[in-house]
C-alpha cells in the first residue's frame, strides 16, 4: 500500500455474532439509522424489523437457489454489464460489524468475454487488473483487522464498477472509502486500450514530445476558477492567499485518470487532494478541442 493510503487508514475489529440479519442488511440499516438521525426523523424499529424479516428471507431465498442450482448461479453471474469484451464477476467479499465499526467489501474481478484473435491479450491484461485489485483489497482488509485495539468509530467500504465502455475503451474503478473523524474516498482507475490489449497511462494517449501536461493543467485551473466564481460553496486549492504550498500545481505521473464513451480526457483527484474533504473526490473533463491536436489516434 502506498505511503500517503496507510497514514489515511486506521480501523477496528471484534468479533460480531448472534445477528438476526445477515451483515450486509445490518449494514444498510445502519446506514437507515444514521441518515435519519440527520434528519431527526423518528426510526420505529418495530416496523423495520418486520420488514427486514421479509427481506432477509427474500435473500435466504435468493441465496438457496444460487448456491444449490448450477444454472440459476449461473445465470445470476452472468447478468449482463457494459459491453461485450469483459465481464464483471464478484471475487472477493467481507463483511463485519460491531457496535463502532463497520466493513463492507464487495470487489468483483474482470472476466473475458470475447473470442478470437485479441482473447489472449485481453486475458492477460485482465489478469494484471485482477492481480492489482486483489493486492489492495487485501492491504485495506488487512489494515482494517490489524487495528483491532485502537478506539474509535471507524468503518471500510470498498467496491467495483465500470465507468465506462466505448469502441476503444474499457474503464474500470475500485473505490476504498474509509471513515473515522471523517470520511475519506480513495480510488483507482484502470484505463485498457481495447485495439491493442493494454493498460495504459495517461502520457500513452498523447504524441511523444507534446506538451499534454501544460494543456491539461491549464484547463484544470481554469475550470476551478469558473466553478469557484459560479458557486461561493465551491472550493479548491488555488490562488490561496496564504498556504500557497498546497495549491495545486501540476498533474504527476500518479494523477487518475480515464477516457469516457465520448473519447474525453477525465482527470480525477480523491478527496482532500486538490480541494478540501467537503468537495469529495473531483473530476475534470479536458475540452477535446484543447488536445485533439497531440492526442495518439
Amino acid at each position: 500500500m502506498e505511503k500517503k493510503d496507510r497514514e489515511k487508514i486506521e480501523f477496528l475489529k471484534k468479533d460480531y455474532k448472534n445477528v438476526c440479519m445477515n451483515q450486509e442488511q445490518m449494514y444498510r440499516f445502519n446506514e437507515s439509522v444514521e441518515r435519519g438521525k440527520k434528519e431527526k426523523k423518528i426510526i420505529k424499529y418495530s416496523n423495520f424489523f418486520r420488514v427486514a424479516g421479509a427481506v432477509a428471507a427474500v435473500f435466504l431465498i435468493t441465496s438457496i437457489l444460487a448456491n444449490t442450482s448450477k444454472s440459476i448461479s449461473y445465470a445470476m453471474e452472468n447478468i449482463p454489464v457494459l459491453g461485450n469484451v469483459f465481464k464483471a464477476v464478484t471475487f472477493r467479499e467481507y463483511h463485519y460489524e460491531d457496535d463502532k465499526h463497520i466493513a463492507d467489501v464487495n470487489v468483483s474481478k474482470l472476466e473475458v468475454n470475447s473470442e478470437g484473435n485479441k482473447h489472449r491479450e485481453m486475458e492477460t491484461v485482465a489478469d494484471k487488473v485482477n492481480a492489482d485489485l486483489d493486492k489492495y483489497t487485501e492491504q485495506y482488509i488487512s489494515q482494517f483487522k490489524s487495528d483491532i485495539n485502537k478506539d474509535g468509530y471507524q468503518s471500510l467500504k470498498i467496491s467495483s464498477e465500470i465507468v465506462s465502455e466505448s469502441d476503444q475503451y474499457f474503464v474500470f474503478k475500485l473505490t476504498a472509502i474509509q471513515t473515522e473523524a471523517d470520511s475519506h474516498e480513495v480510488s483507482r482507475f484502470y484505463t485498457i486500450d481495447l485495439n491493442s490489449g493494454q493498460q495504459i497511462e495517461l502520457k500513452d494517449l498523447f504524441k511523444d514530445g507534446s506538451n499534454y501536461v501544460d494543456i491539461i493543467n491549464n484547463s484544470i485551473k481554469s475550470q476551478m476558477r469558473e466553478q469557484m466564481k459560479a458557486d461561493e460553496n465551491i472550493d479548491y486549492w488555488l490562488d490561496s492567499d496564504e498556504l500557497e504550498d498546497n495549491d495545486f500545481q501540476s498533474i504527476t505521473t500518479e494523477t487518475n485518470f480515464y477516457v469516457n464513451e465520448k473519447n474525453e480526457v477525465v482527470i480525477c483527484f480523491d478527496e482532500g487532494e486538490v480541494a478540501p474533504m467537503h468537495m469529495g473526490s473531483v473530476e475534470f473533463v479536458i475540452p477535446s478541442d484543447l488536445i485533439n491536436d497531440i492526442r495518439v489516434n
